[in-house]
Parts: structure tokens; sequence; C-alpha cells
């Protein structure tokens, strides 16, 4: 009979751990790149006269 060696069965889940944990790992970095660097909603400024104005509201500011 073939012996079985009790240290694969244990490598075999830290190999499959290490996955999970790069994969994780990438696409948390993925997600924070796409929210730091991906599309954003914006608008031009108006000219008025000679001066370029843009108004900015702050929602939940002191009134």
């Amino acid at each position: 009979m073939l012996k079985q060696d009790p240290v694969l069965p244990v490598v075999a889940i830290a190999a499959g751990a290490d996955v999970m944990v790069i994969a994780a790992s990438a696409g948390l970095i993925i997600f924070l790149a796409w929210y730091f660097f991906g599309p954003k909603k914006s608008h031009l400024a108006e000219m008025r006269g000679r001066v370029q104005e843009a108004e900015v509201t702050v929602k939940g500011g002191y009134s």
C-alpha cells in the first residue's frame, strides 16, 4: 500500500487560502482605482462677462 503524505492536504489548503487572499486583494485594488479614477459627474463653469463662475452647493452645511 502507498503511504499518504500528511503534509499534502495542509499545503493544498494553504495554497487555496493564498489564492483567495490574492483574488480579494486584486478586487479591492480594482474597486479603489475605479472609485478614485473612474468617471465623475462634472459641469462646465459659466462665463459671465470675462470671468468664469461656478456655483458650489454644500449639502448638510451650516445655513
